[in-house]
């Protein structure tokens, strides 16, 4: 599926004007959805896929100059980073969850005009070590046979403070068309670690490629010879990310495979499924371990390269991959778009065993860049995807576009939004959000616009409770008649999209029912902003309202943002709705 996700490069060179606010809290999760009383005992409550809102207020540079980076946390605001980079394998660290990062430092050195140390890989292993996976490679060309492409690893005790020296894992060839790459390392329950990589060194005189792992039951130290777990024959299965999942006892490793059919040799994202005690039976091309990952197939032209996977909070598998699918690009003599510089990262969502991944959001928005008649534009590529205990997703990525030419490290945060089944709260309206304070938000609306709103949605005693706090948007216009300029709208309608009811709030002027009828008198709301440029606007609305109306269960919700600027007035909703399809809101799940 085709999706545009365009944004002008102006709006994105005022990324650092803006104003986060920021809470945590347990995500739900739509797996194991809470059983939900709606008042009618025949409806049934169907949980649907999770969507990604990405706060364009978080966006954080991490390395200044790198790329193929990757980031987890090692606890509650404490994250550390690998990424490659010019002088080796570079490292750095956050202890505010990612909106601030140290002065990188050299882990792993490069030998200028001898050998490069690349694509790094982390893993925190369950005694609280730092596990580095890592890739040398000779620079080319090389006659020293002794010198090779290979896998190696180091190991810190203080949280990355000190590493420990090199310790071997694997070596293919010396030579580039013959090498391995991309190592990444997962731990089983036993205890046991397996690397997986690609590897090249099978096919010396062919262009394929395998996935292949070797293992470690002593904590990383040593490891055991080369296992094949993938091979599509005359294909190139390539840059795997594992993941284990406790419940099912398998490992899915995502892969980037270029031998689909009637795909052009285009790279897409596949699966690869084994059990966690899997022994050596290779997964082959027609073998029903390997699956498409997306619901929905790309593209013939299009790339889908590089893929990441991770678990998030909600029990969802989340992937990402490089590729050009909205992007507006050459197309080459053999009838795919050009992937040169024209690449940026998209994230899908998928069940809890990693299938189906649907609902697509690129996170960094990256336009085309100066040159888009050209195949040198901006690029976003080698992402990678991590999961935090307080809910949100990291989405982190190696680009050009606020430092081109040159490459740097960006991350940016997510939030998991699903169907909202309200907490109960004791609301005092004084318009200070004070109920919300440690809550995970129901609703993030903040991806490609000067503001960020988050909103919670709750229930105090008969109502429903509705907070939402504006944040970032300094240039306020407003208009009496009618047309909201700068603020936000939450729209409340039936399943059947009969009744609709909009609130519009105005980040000044008067706050309205459809922008022209004052709010119902049992509505009981409140405005007010502060000095630091935060609009906040709560409401309780009885359910007998809705009642009224003839909504008894559930109310489909999304949410609109205004924002003023050179004189147009520019909108952005939920993520993955469409404004004249109900089927794609978020759904409140009432008394």
């Amino acid at each position: 599926m085709k999706i545009n996700l365009r944004v002008n490069l102006l709006y994105f060179l005022l990324l650092f004007t803006f104003v986060g606010c920021s809470s945590d809290s347990d995500a739900p999760d739509p797996e194991n959805p809470p059983v939900v009383t709606p008042g009618d005992e025949d409806e049934e409550v169907i949980p649907t896929r999770s969507r990604i809102a990405w706060d364009r207020s978080s966006l954080t540079k991490i390395f200044s100059n790198g790329n193929y980076s990757r980031v987890i946390e090692i606890s509650k605001d404490n994250l550390v980073a690998v990424a490659g980079g010019p002088n080796g394998v570079q490292f750095s660290t956050s202890s505010d969850r990612g909106a601030t990062w140290s002065a990188s430092r050299i882990i792993a050195a490069t030998q200028k005009g001898v050998i490069t140390m690349s694509v790094p890989e982390i893993l925190k292993l369950k005694n609280g070590n730092l596990l580095l996976t890592y890739n040398p490679r000779p620079v080319q060309p090389n006659d020293n046979t002794n010198l090779k492409y290979g896998i190696r690893a180091r190991i810190s005790t203080d949280n990355g403070s000190t590493w420990g020296d090199e310790i071997f894992v694997y070596d293919a060839h010396h030579l580039f068309d013959n090498g391995c790459w991309e190592p990444c390392a997962i731990q089983l329950p036993s205890g046991e670690i397996q690397v997986y990589f690609a590897n090249e060194n099978d096919y010396q005189t062919s262009n394929e490629q395998n996935i292949s792992m070797c293992r470690s039951v002593d904590g990383g130290k040593t490891w055991s010879a080369r296992e094949i777990v993938s091979f599509r024959s005359k294909s190139r299965d390539g840059m795997p990310v594992a993941l284990h999942l406790p419940d099912t006892k398998e490992i899915i490793v995502a892969i980037e495979d270029n031998g689909y059919a009637n795909h052009k040799n285009r790279m897409q994202p596949s699966i690869i499924r084994i059990s966690e005690d899997w022994a050596g039976s290779t997964v082959t091309n027609t073998d029903s371990r390997r699956e498409y990952a997306l619901k929905e197939h790309l593209l013939a032209t299009d790339n889908g390269a590089a893929p990441y996977i991770c678990k998030s909070s909600t029990g969802e598998v989340l992937l990402s991959y490089q590729g050009n699918q909205s992007r507006d690009v050459p197309l080459l003599a053999n009838g795919v778009k050009s992937n040169d510089y024209t690449q940026e990262m998209f994230v899908a969502v998928g069940d809890s065993r990693g299938r189906s991944f649907e609902n697509t959001s690129a996170p960094f928005l990256l336009p085309l860049g100066p040159n888009p008649s050209d195949n040198y534009g901006y690029q976003g590529v080698w992402n990678s995807l991590s999961s935090f205990s307080t809910g949100e997703v990291f989405a982190v990525t190696s680009t050009n576009a606020f430092t081109y030419p040159t490459n740097a490290v960006y991350g940016i945060k997510g939030y998991m939004l699903n169907d909202i089944t309200p907490s109960a709260i004791s609301a005092t309206i004084d318009g200070k959000l004070s109920e919300c304070n440690g809550k995970y938000p129901s609703i993030v609306v903040g991806h490609s616009l000067n503001s960020t709103l988050y909103g919670y949605v709750c229930k105090s005693g008969d109502n429903l409770y509705l907070g939402f706090k504006m944040c970032g948007n300094t240039n306020v216009e407003h208009s009496n008649t009618g047309e909201l300029k700068d603020g936000f709208e939450i729209i409340l309608s039936s399943k059947d999209g009969a009744i609709k009811k909009t609130i519009s709030v105005p980040l000044d002027g008067n706050i309205t029912l459809g922008r022209s009828e004052s709010l119902p008198n049992e509505f009981n709301s409140k405005r007010a902003s502060d000095s630091s440029n935060e609009v906040a606007f709560e409401c309780l609305i009885p359910y007998s309202y809705f009642e009224k109306l003839n909504i008894k269960n559930t109310l489909a919700v999304n949410v609109k943002t205004f924002d003023s600027v050179n004189g147009k007035i520019l909108t952005e909703s939920v993520a993955n709705t469409v404004e004249s399809s109900i089927d794609t809101w978020l759904k409140i799940f009432v008394k």
